[in-house]
């Protein structure tokens, strides 16, 4: 059959080897090479369901993740994928690609003041769906490789496996030019499958969304991509699409919404060339976002080294890891160029990488957490650590169709938050009851830039409840307080204030997630928490303005609250309310170089509070967080002081800062102040 080898290091890998992922992918190597993508080959009663692909683009490298879920019957299942010389490949851990999906997969919450659950059965405030799988999932490893010189070949090693290569697939093979075809085998259990996540490192950069191989069979593929690059992803060649918030039903029985419906019916309307912009911002990769109550939206730079250290695929200190990476994340400097493992080899070539940094650049191995989790430092190779953006797209590709490459663009523009509100509430589901419903007056966390969002995406949704009465609104960055009510569209700049701007102003790159270290620790400094928080002990008293006539919120540090702060008692930050006529006092977030980041006033009726934070910590003091939005919804206060009150709080909250136990790092009182002047 023409079996070729890979090399890495020196040593001659065998042809049947436990190499590749089950995986349709497009490899854009050199300049000039022909697109192609994986083709998927069946035996009988199997059929894809969703391709999931991650696409990295540096400045001298293009790096490509994918794996493929799929459902049907037991048996073989073959997967055939053209390749360019000096590829480097490697099996990623299913931490990767998980944490992409967390960090950016659309939240929608019922509608502001709507019970939300049917009549019968407990309240359930907080409760908001999430339109992934968060827990793990169990992926095939392959038990068979070879590498095959031509199309001929991979006719011939399809039949003897019992394969079926379709007369298209067998077509479209063949005009790839340049390339060999690795094949890959894999045993199916029957039922739903996940495979194992394939990372290929190309030698060249030419960005695109690989899709030329990929055949759906009788029913649609569900693509799902992520994109890294500096700047926001965009599919020039594709139709956007969004998902009407105002369309979207909260099911009162079942908890979660009808989101994934309404996305797919857009996809249809659209056709094959529709793409739904979910979410895109800096924030997913390196910090969490909190939603105003205990627990965030993981950024990637938390929930992968967590994953990948219960998987063992990583070091046990993912906190320490967690917290280096999200302050090269918060850098201007470049990350020096990253040698993939090459754990299982370099197609036509050796295994040569050197990593060997210049002055002021990023070591990679800050963005390293073992071996075995190493996908971050590969992605960001080359890049600006604070450029950095995360973006995920949602596609569909038709029954019977085959998909098309998708040229791919980075450019400037503003965030996407992935928080929706549904406008509805049905209860029709829950026992004895009606179809009926109940309207909200409006709507919050879309973008109008196309965020928002088929068939299901292949892993289940969840529901989480939190533990404070809130409705979210996407706050871009720093110190909450309450939005303008009537603005439904993403906040590109301040810290709290007025989202009127619209997209306005500068990006602020504070879209999707929040702080890495939010929920770890305590007295969390700012909005959602600084990334080295608990590590170097930075200031935590940033405090911005806070209401006093919040009750609960006595020393308001931070951002809709830190998810480790009880009642939010010490939350130094920002919380102002709407209520608050006059700005706060500035989100001052300490930073490395001794500068402050301005900002944090929180306004209403109209006063401009853009004040971005966006120049806060480099160790990722800039936050962003989730607070009110709709009309009417109310935030759970405590009973309003008395004036006698007020005065005794003005006294005692002093003398509990003082009493505090300082962190490693603090400084006394009145010393930041001196040493940012």
């Amino acid at each position: 059959m023409g079996g070729m080898a890979l090399a890495n290091g020196g040593n001659v890998l065998p042809r049947r080897f436990a190499l590749l992922a089950f995986t349709p992918l497009t490899l854009a190597a050199l300049p000039g090479d022909a697109h192609a993508s994986g083709a998927w080959l069946p035996s009988a009663g199997q059929a894809p369901v969703e391709q999931r692909v991650a696409v990295a683009v540096g400045p001298s490298r293009t790096t490509v993740w994918t794996s493929m879920r799929f459902d049907g019957s037991a048996g073989p299942v073959g997967v055939v994928i053209p390749v360019p010389s000096l590829s480097s490949l490697d099996l990623s851990s299913d931490a990767w690609l998980e944490a992409l999906d967390v960090a950016t997969a659309p939240r929608i919450f019922p509608p502001a003041g709507e019970r939300g659950t049917c009549p019968a059965d407990p309240a359930a405030p907080d409760a908001v769906h999430v339109v992934c799988d968060e827990d793990p999932t169990q992926t095939l490893s392959p038990t068979e490789i070879t590498v095959l010189e031509d199309a001929g070949a991979v006719a011939l090693w399809a039949a003897q496996g019992g394969l079926t290569l379709s007369p298209g697939t067998a077509s479209a093979l063949g005009g790839v030019q340049g390339k060999r075809f690795v094949a890959a085998r894999f045993v199916a259990p029957g039922g739903a499958a996940l495979t194992r996540t394939l990372r290929v490192v190309l030698p060249g950069v030419e960005p695109v969304l690989p899709l030329a191989l990929t055949q759906a069979t009788a029913g649609d593929v569900l693509v799902t991509a992520w994109f890294i690059g500096e700047g926001r992803a965009a599919l020039p060649e594709s139709m956007p699409v969004s998902v009407n918030e105002e369309a979207l039903t909260w099911n009162a029985a079942t908890l979660e919404s009808d989101y994934e419906d309404e996305r797919m019916a857009a996809l249809v309307a659209a056709g094959p060339e529709g793409a739904v912009l979910e979410c895109s911002s800096h924030d997913a990769l390196a910090r969490n976002v909190s939603l105003g109550g205990a627990v965030s939206i993981e950024g990637v730079v938390t929930s992968y080294f967590e994953r990948a250290k219960s998987y063992g695929d990583g070091d046990a200190s993912s906190s320490a890891c967690t917290a280096a990476a999200a302050v090269a994340l918060s850098s201007s400097a470049r990350v020096s160029w990253s040698c993939p493992r090459a754990a299982q080899g370099v197609v036509d070539g050796m295994d040569s990488c050197v990593e060997s940094g210049a002055p002021g650049e990023i070591d990679p191995e800050r963005l390293r957490c073992g071996a075995g989790a190493d996908d971050l430092a590969v992605a960001l190779s080359g890049m600006a650590g604070q450029e950095a953006r995360l973006t995920r797209y949602t596609l569909r590709i038709p029954s019977n169709q085959r998909g098309v490459d998708q040229p791919l663009d980075f450019t400037p523009g503003p965030p996407v938050s992935p928080v929706l509100t549904a406008d509805s509430v049905s209860t029709e589901d829950c026992e004895g009851g009606v179809s009926s419903s109940s309207s909200s007056s409006s709507s919050t966390g879309g973008s109008s830039s196309g965020g928002g969002t088929g068939v299901p995406s292949g892993g289940a949704g969840g529901t989480i409840f939190y533990d404070e009465t809130f409705v979210p609104t996407y706050m871009g960055c720093g110190c909450s307080g309450t939005a303008d009510t009537a603005d439904t569209t993403y906040d590109d700049g301040g810290c709290s204030g007025d989202t009127s701007d619209g997209y306005e102003g500068t990006e602020s790159d504070d879209g999707c997630s929040g702080d890495s270290s939010d929920g770890y620790y305590e007295e969390d400094d700012g909005c959602s928490g600084d990334s080295s928080d608990g590590y170097e002990g930075t200031e935590s008293d940033d405090g911005c303005s806070g209401d006093s006539s919040d009750g609960y919120y006595e020393e308001d540090d931070g951002c809709s609250g830190d998810s480790s702060d009880g009642y939010y008692e010490e939350d130094d930050g920002c919380s102002g309310d709407s209520t608050d006529s006059t700005s706060s006092d500035g989100c001052s977030s300490d930073t490395s170089d001794g500068t402050s980041a301005d900002g944090c006033s929180s306004t209403e009726g109209g006063s401009s509070s853009d004040t971005s934070c966006d120049s806060g910590s480099s160790s990722g003091s800039t936050e962003c967080s989730i607070a009110s939005a709709k009309q009417g919804a109310q935030k759970r206060r405590g009973p309003r002081l008395s004036p006698m009150g007020l005065g005794m709080m003005a006294v005692i909250a002093p003398l509990r800062r003082l009493l505090r136990p300082r962190r490693r790092g603090d400084v006394a009182p009145g010393a930041r102040e001196r040493g940012t002047s």
